[in-house]
């Protein structure tokens, strides 16, 4: 699962440059921590408070997001949300329904909808966005599992340039890669997701899926980079992805990812500086640009996400976390005297 400590660790270890495993989080500076509760708030009660079945979809988001939930609420690993949303819905924890829905299983997924809806059939404060509550938990779920398939590809790769996959493998891998790194329509449809007032949710949900995507663009050559990031850039910021070869094995000339990537961070309206003069910072610098620009559309939709459930606190801690990297990277290329 990924991990809140990978979303700006690049621009203080070098773009793309961090291992391929998640890295723990860069000793800067701490962001702000909430008070955190002994347990998530869809732990069952002996009276439900009103809105369980919205507390339940936002806590399966979590499950499928794992390390990112954890870090951000300040809790233990150990802690099983995936077992704790089962428990919530059909009051007990049944292994096989517990992988399928760490799995993203259609069936389950479509199960689960089934019980977020009785729920809220019969709460008071859910009753009239029934058909809303199953339509987010539906939506986060098919970008969760395209963002998984997209990962799994970079795994694949990272994994073959490392030499911990059998030799050989890493021609067919970039080749099989190419289809699950560019696909985007399922993030796009999040991100789009016609659900009044819970609209923000969807697009909190889809900003930190994108933020995903730049994770699995860590460490890929970079032809594949652009397949990876290409969709989620041009959804998030209108910039369309270069043109790179169709033989996903063959290298991109020389500058074009720079170029595309400094061109993002200018669109996400922060451009690289001008004093950054080396390749080195100013692919970093553009890296952690586009980074924040998305930390800033996170912003703007935190603040419309109801702070009823673990989301907004979720939402809080990742801006808070990459406001102050963002910062002290800027402050590392001042301190250099770039």
């Amino acid at each position: 699962m990924p991990r809140l400590a990978w979303l700006f660790f690049p621009i203080l270890a070098g773009a793309c440059a961090a291992a391929a495993k998640p890295a723990a989080p860069p000793q800067v500076a701490a962001a702000p921590e909430a008070d955190t509760p002994s347990a998530p708030s869809i732990a069952p009660a002996q009276t439900p408070r009103p809105g369980r079945a919205h507390r339940l979809v936002v806590a399966a988001v979590g499950c499928w997001f794992g390390g990112v939930w954890h870090d951000a609420l300040n809790e233990s690993s150990d802690l099983d949300r995936c077992s704790l949303v089962l428990e919530e819905a059909y009051g007990a924890v049944d292994e096989v329904r517990l992988e399928r829905l760490r799995a993203l299983d259609a069936v389950e997924v479509d199960e689960l909808g089934n019980q977020v809806a009785s729920i809220a059939h019969a709460d008071a404060a859910d009753e009239g966005r029934v058909q809303t509550l199953v339509a987010l938990l539906n939506a986060a779920a098919h970008a969760q599992h395209e963002t998984t398939a997209a990962r799994r590809a970079g795994d694949r790769i990272k994994k073959d340039i490392a030499g911990t996959r059998a030799p050989g493998k890493k021609p067919d891998d970039e080749r099989s890669s190419v289809a699950p790194l560019v696909e985007t329509g399922a993030l796009g449809a999040l991100f789009r997701l016609e659900v009044g007032p819970l609209g923000a949710e969807a697009r909190a949900i889809a900003l930190m899926c994108a933020m995903d995507r730049m994770q699995t663009a860590k460490d890929l050559p970079k032809h594949l980079k652009v397949y990876a990031v290409g969709g989620a850039y041009d959804l998030l910021f209108g910039v369309k992805a270069p043109q790179v070869p169709d033989d996903a094995t063959q290298p991109m000339r020389g500058g074009l990812w720079l170029g595309y990537l400094s061109e993002v961070a200018k669109a996400a309206g922060h451009p690289v500086p001008a004093r950054a003069t080396s390749l080195f910072d100013r692919e970093r610098l553009a890296w952690g640009g586009v980074l924040q620009g998305m930390s800033d559309k996170l912003r703007v939709e935190a603040a419309d996400v109801s702070e009823k459930t673990e989301l907004r606190r979720v939402t809080d801690a990742t801006v808070d976390r990459l406001d102050i990297e963002y910062r002290a990277s800027q402050a590392s290329l001042l301190a250099k005297g770039g």
